[in-house]
């Protein structure tokens, strides 16, 4: 339910908003109507200038991504009849890709002999961005989430090389390198043999205060190899120019650019990776990538409990969901760009997943193509034309900043009103002496014992203020910084698993951002901090400069 604590902040923010959204917002708060609250939009065409649309789109969306917020909707029931929407569409995607593959570009035919012509162009793009085909082995790697073997909380590198390994049948050639790794010998030893699963298991995350994300988790060794076969992709597609590491730096960039000279337009698509039809994929991409690609990928998803054969080549979960439709929409936008490979000096064409930025005389022809293709742009989120762009998280009127602050989650914990109080200071910038008031009632809620102040670069763990206001002292010509950081985890102590595990974990695989190897003093016993293992924070010196 919603705090006293964090309605206060809302009512106040909105008072310093002083905009008729945030009037509606703060009534609406006044009388607990959360529904109403989640289901208002504000739309950049419906205002004049930069700073009245900042000021409604700060009071819209503060509480829209909230997770917890206490509206009366049904949010698996609506997640999961958006599953099933994006399933039907992608059947209606199927049948008609294998009606042309089954009547081919038929002589005398000008329709069919139009559509080969673009098949085949989309099929030439791709094999330039990613090449005739993918090695004929490859590393896997493990990503930081769960699996069909491995539940949430268990996912260190160490605990899914204990668990029991699964994969589809349709993996079964993966077995053979598999066979040859440490992992493989760590498994033996345990007693393990593969176990074959029909495909991955339906699970959601928290988007936002109207609806959950579709997930799956993967076979545990499909993801291992999927996630090798996605990095082998995104090293293809960086030797193209587009490098996925700093994709959002340069769409952010480019997209404040265009909303000053209105070049180029921002194309965002509704359930992308949900909406790529399996015909789509085996028609355009090069026959042994689309053979290596359909060797990993679930047919199957088990939703409440019963199998369902999918109509989509890959869902969110699968490792190289990303890759594959950076790859296949560049490769549509450049054909409908009229783009021929190694010629795209000059013309704007970026794609980072589903986020697209294109020329603004080619958009009309993309977005033509992507229709066909099977997917649907989410006209509240792409635009053509007007002083607005959004990409990547960057939005921008005329060059000017305009991101609103989203509380994904109330805050409860001190370090919770920290990050309320820097999100509120960054998304207003020079417009910030304006909600000062609001800022002040945030700090107010952290404890004296966190209340620390310091520099941007330090995150979340000060309050971001001027220099003057630091929390600093100095060592060895060193300056430290008084923060509140991470002081407790929860630790997997490396005791707790086989040697064979300890060694396979140790020399054949790199870890996940999200798996931190730490060394306790003074007994020196190395462990694991994994996934989501912070358990408490307190005071720390941080050395800065």
């Amino acid at each position: 339910m919603m705090t006293h604590d964090a309605l206060r902040v809302v009512e106040a923010l909105m008072a310093d908003l002083d905009c008729p959204r945030s009037l509606t917002v703060a009534i609406l708060c006044r009388y607990e109507q959360w529904d109403q609250i989640a289901s208002l939009k504000a739309t950049p065409v419906d205002y004049l200038d930069s700073e009245s649309y900042w000021a409604a789109s700060m009071a819209t969306d503060l509480l829209r991504k909230c997770a917890d917020l206490p509206t009366t909707l049904d949010l698996d029931a609506i997640t999961l009849d958006k599953w099933w929407q994006a399933e039907r569409q992608c059947f209606v995607t199927n049948r008609r890709f294998d009606e042309l593959l089954d009547r081919g570009p038929l002589i005398g035919d000008p329709y069919l002999e139009r559509v080969g012509a673009v098949l085949a162009s989309v099929r030439k793009n791709l094999e330039w961005l990613i090449g005739e085909a993918p090695p004929s082995t490859w590393e896997g790697a493990f990503g930081p989430g769960a699996t069909v073997s491995d539940r949430s909380g268990y996912t260190t590198v160490p605990d899914k090389m204990s668990s029991v390994p699964t994969l589809t049948r349709d993996a079964l050639f993966h077995l053979v390198p598999w066979t040859g790794t440490l992992w493989a010998k760590a498994q033996a030893n345990l007693g393990h043999s593969p176990s074959f699963v029909r495909g991955n298991v339906y699970f959601t995350v928290p988007k936002d205060s109207t609806t959950h994300r579709p997930c799956a988790k993967e076979p545990s060794l499909n993801a291992y190899y999927q996630r090798g076969l996605g990095l082998v992709m995104a090293e293809r597609l960086r030797a193209r120019g587009i490098d996925l590491k700093d994709g959002k730096r340069v769409h952010m960039l480019v997209a404040c650019r265009a909303s000053q000279t209105s070049d180029a337009c921002t194309i965002d698509l509704s359930s992308a990776s949900d909406t790529i039809a399996h015909s789509v994929v085996n028609c355009v991409f090069p026959r042994r990538w689309a053979s290596a690609l359909n060797s990993l990928r679930s047919p199957m998803t088990r939703i409440n409990n019963r199998w369902v054969r999918l109509e989509k080549f890959s869902s969110m979960g699968n490792g190289f969901t990303f890759e594959l439709e950076t790859a296949l929409f560049t490769a549509i936008c450049m054909t409908a760009s009229g783009l021929v490979p190694s010629a795209r000096q000059g013309r704007t064409l970026l794609v980072f997943g589903d986020d697209i930025i294109v020329d603004q005389a080619h958009s009309e022809a993309v977005i033509n193509l992507l229709k066909f293709f099977g997917f649907t742009p989410n006209e509240r989120k792409t635009f053509l034309e007007g002083p607005f762009r959004e990409s990547c998280g960057g939005d921008y009127w005329c060059g000017v900043a305009v991101r609103p602050h989203f509380i994904e989650k109330l805050p409860r914990e001190p370090h919770e009103w920290i990050s309320l109080a820097n999100g509120l200071r960054r998304a207003s910038s020079r417009r910030f002496p304006s909600i000062r008031r609001t800022w002040f009632k945030v700090v107010d809620q952290i404890p004296i014992a966190a209340r620390h102040r310091g520099p941007v670069e330090l995150g979340d763990t000060v309050i971001h203020d001027d220099e003057s206001r630091w929390s600093t002292k100095l060592e060895d010509s060193i300056r430290y910084v008084r923060t509140w950081s991470p002081v407790r985890h929860r630790k997997v102590g490396w005791w707790g698993f086989g040697y064979d595990v300890q060694m396979a974990s140790i020399l054949r695989v790199s870890f996940p951002d999200t798996d931190r190897i730490g060394v306790a003093a003074p007994e020196k016993d190395r462990y694991l901090i994994p996934r989501d293992g912070v358990l408490g924070y307190g005071p720390r010196w941080v050395a800065f400069s």
